[in-house]
């Protein structure tokens, strides 16, 4: 089975955009919900940290992720030079969810590794795009 990128990238940028767009409209309920993640952490000093930093500023971080979801989302969506930059936003979210308990580390590496495979395919085929138009300017001026 033949995966198609842009499928893919469709796929990946309207989640991370939902995601977003659903912390912003219950922006408090997700806030409370951050407790749960001290039990589940599969880090101490993470847990720590999140029971110490993350809770005391909870509404202000859980907007920081909101916005930074759907700006990923709309990069991702957006033309192959900001799908990159969204690309990576969204696997640099999805590393700072992964220590949060089984079922995060099992999902974020799923959406890490189809991220990390749609940065790698697209950067292959703007260097071969580039090769190529390179390669084709400079016999250009050759006559035959």
């Amino acid at each position: 089975m033949k995966i198609n990128s842009k499928t893919l990238r469709t796929v990946l940028g309207t989640f991370w955009f939902l995601a977003g767009v659903g912390k912003l409209l219950f922006l408090n309920k997700v806030a409370a919900m951050l407790s749960m993640f001290v039990k589940t952490c599969l880090l101490s000093f993470y847990a720590d940290f999140i029971s110490s930093f993350v809770l005391a500023n909870a509404s202000i971080i859980v907007l920081l992720i909101a916005i930074a979801e759907v700006v990923a989302g709309i990069f991702i969506l957006h033309s192959e030079i900001y799908a990159k930059l969204g690309l990576l936003l969204a696997t640099l979210l999805n590393i700072v969810f992964l220590p949060l308990g089984i079922p995060q580390v099992f999902i974020n590496t799923l959406f890490i590794a189809a991220q990390l495979w749609l940065m790698k395919k697209e950067l292959n085929e703007s260097i071969i795009a580039g090769f190529l138009l390179r390669f084709k300017n400079l016999f250009k001026g050759v006559e035959r």
